[in-house]
């Protein structure tokens, strides 16, 4: 198996949206040369739904949870009996019913205690990517693959902190191979449950949103795979979002550094910590649509080599820009009130400045300035300023000192030039703009380049 390509693809959850996509699956399968590890996510919608069942029980409304439930029910059912045949459609059915009888005690007892525990809400999660991988095991084998379903429970150890638990390296290496290693070798396809693992105590965790992505490259580090695919529902990383800049254009090769700050904002809905597990071993992570299997995607890798300059205009459509004052002498040391700022709000981006004794933060979303308004006492702060819009990022490589940056951004359009850097420039724009200045912003950065085909041509790995 150590001198076969080996290949992990990871479905996401996004591209799984009718049952015809698992015929995709099965097209990559057959067209992925070598040894091939499937992890896959949840069907499209399912995880918000069974959180959105969880809000409903601890409401009060406990018959509204279960309907929620049935409704996932009928639709998983629905999926397998146009995706399965008998034997393989009594199989799958027998599977789902002892997650939904599971699922209905767990909304039962979060219905009665009006609050949700974080294992139970783990273990309630689970049924997504536990039935979906499932169910695909089932059809590949009906396909004519040889394929096992691999509970990643089996595989991924974490330690007890349910809703974002963190792996353990040496445990989960130890047990990913022993099981994964001994499939490839009988030339079996292993189809992998995403998202989840099991604590030290033995419960099941979930590794928080982008979850399978980590699943995904944490087993490709181990096995030592040549890569990792990402097969989402869009085709590449673009240099804007295509739905605000309709002249955005693909990028085919991203350097590691420049995808981190993408997944950090946001912008890409992958996982931040998985790139920097495959980071260390230089394996490439490519991002392809199931929806078009000729597309060729972006590649993320070490040897990308891109130009000075604009590469990518990401977005976020809330944020909150929040100003914090002080008098003299200061109740709090400022210190002591940023360690306490970024637990409470894990900020974009922060600074503090010693005279006039201020802090300023920015905030993705708009849920700061009603906390922060509950407690500005208690935070020492004489006055709170807080003023919510839209974030530009400008993202590329020696950006200040290769663009004319106050001439690139149209006003009312405004670049936070103390958090600017080389690699990312912010600028903060109203909301009601985001659109027309997105575009400005992007045709003053990329001028005639703008095209599909990509005339900013990166290096390939």
């Amino acid at each position: 198996m150590s001198e076969r390509l080996l290949t992990v693809h990871k479905i996401g959850g996004g591209a799984l949206r009718a049952p015809e996509d698992f015929e995709r699956v099965a097209e990559v399968l057959r067209q992925s040369p070598g040894a091939n590890v499937i992890v896959v996510s949840a069907l499209h919608g399912v995880t918000d739904e069974l959180l959105r069942a969880a809000r409903r029980a601890t409401d009060g409304g406990r018959p509204a949870a279960l309907e929620a439930l049935r409704m996932l029910q009928d639709r998983h059912t629905t999926w397998a009996q146009r995706l399965l045949q008998p034997p393989g459609l009594t199989q799958f059915l027998r599977f789902y019913d002892r997650l939904h009888r599971s699922a209905q005690s767990i909304l039962s007892s979060m219905a009665r205690l009006r609050e949700t525990p974080p294992a139970a809400m783990d273990r309630l999660l689970s049924l997504g990517e536990l039935s979906s991988s499932y169910m695909l095991t089932l059809f590949l084998r009906q396909q004519g693959f040889v394929a096992a379903w691999a509970d990643a429970r089996r595989l991924i150890q974490t330690d007890d902190q349910h809703g974002r638990a963190q792996p353990l390296f040496p445990e989960t290496r130890l047990r990913t191979r022993e099981v994964l290693t001994a499939l490839l070798q009988e030339g079996t396809v292993p189809v992998v449950p995403g998202f989840i693992g099991r604590s030290t105590s033995g419960r099941t965790t979930t590794l928080g949103r982008g979850g399978s992505d980590l699943t995904a490259t944490l087993i490709a580090v181990i096995l030592k795979a040549s890569r990792v695919i990402l097969w989402t529902d869009v085709a590449a990383i673009m240099s804007a979002d295509p739905r605000l800049v309709p002249t955005a254009f693909t990028i085919p090769a991203v350097p590691y550094e420049e995808a981190v700050l993408l997944a950090k904002l946001g912008v890409k809905r992958f996982h931040p910590e998985m790139l920097e597990f495959v980071y260390r071993r230089g394996i490439p992570v490519i991002i392809r649509s199931l929806k078009d299997l000729q597309a060729p995607g972006t590649t993320i890798h070490m040897d990308a080599r891109l130009p000075d300059g604009p590469h990518v205009i990401a977005h976020l459509p809330h944020v909150t820009l929040v100003r914090l004052e002080f008098n003299l002498p200061l109740r709090r040391p400022l210190l002591r009130v940023l360690r306490a700022l970024y637990r409470a709000f894990r900020p974009l981006a922060v600074m503090a400045q010693q005279w006039p004794p201020t802090i300023t933060l920015l905030v993705s979303g708009t849920h700061a300035p009603e906390s922060l308004g509950q407690k500005p006492s208690r935070l020492g702060a004489a006055r709170i300023h807080v003023a919510n819009a839209s974030l530009l990022m400008i993202v590329g490589q020696n950006l200040r000192s290769s663009l004319p940056i106050d001439d690139l951004v149209p006003r009312p359009a405004r670049v936070l030039h103390e958090w600017a850097t080389d690699v990312a420039i912010p600028v903060l724009v109203p909301t009601e703009r985001l659109t027309d200045l997105a575009r400005a912003i992007h045709d003053r950065c990329f001028g005639g380049q703008m095209q599909a085909s990509g005339s900013k041509t990166r290096t390939e790995p």
